[in-house]
Order: structure tokens, then sequence, then C-alpha cells
């Protein structure tokens, strides 16, 4: 299996994060601006900044709000590590 791009890579877990959790407005607003500051599609990890990527680190260690697939929903969402 191939490894994504750096860019591909930041595009799926900003989708993850972004798709995943209730992330607040402003926060929302902020990563989104921070990665079209830093090129959209051009884009990787290291050209956000760092409060950015803490941003995105802090939502992705919080437990997941919402799932593409219903089969994918655990028994009890509250109860996620």
């Amino acid at each position: 299996m191939t490894q994504p791009s750096p860019e591909m890579e930041l595009h799926d877990r900003l989708a993850e994060a972004l798709g995943g959790h209730d992330v607040h407005p402003e926060d929302r607003a902020a990563i989104q601006a921070a990665y079209v500051e830093a090129g959209m599609d051009e884009a990787t990890w290291d050209d956000l900044p760092p409060d950015i990527q803490a941003k995105i680190v802090e939502i992705e260690q919080s437990p997941r709000q919402s799932w593409d697939d219903p089969f994918d929903v655990p028994d009890d969402p509250d109860a996620q590590s």
C-alpha cells in the first residue's frame, strides 16, 4: 500500500477532525482560514501555524461526535475512549 502524500494526509486529517467532531464555529473558521492561507491543496501539516496544529490535535483527541456510516456508531457513543 502506498503512503498518501503529505498534502492528502493533511486534507484527510482536516476532513476527519472537522467532519467527525462538533467544532466551535470560531475554531472551525480559524482552521479553515489557516488551511486556505497555507495553500489548500498544496498545504502540508508543517505549513499550518503551531496554534492551529494544536487546535486540530485537541479536536482529534476529543470523542468523535458524528459518523459517516451509521454502522460505525458505537453502542454507547458517550463511553468512547
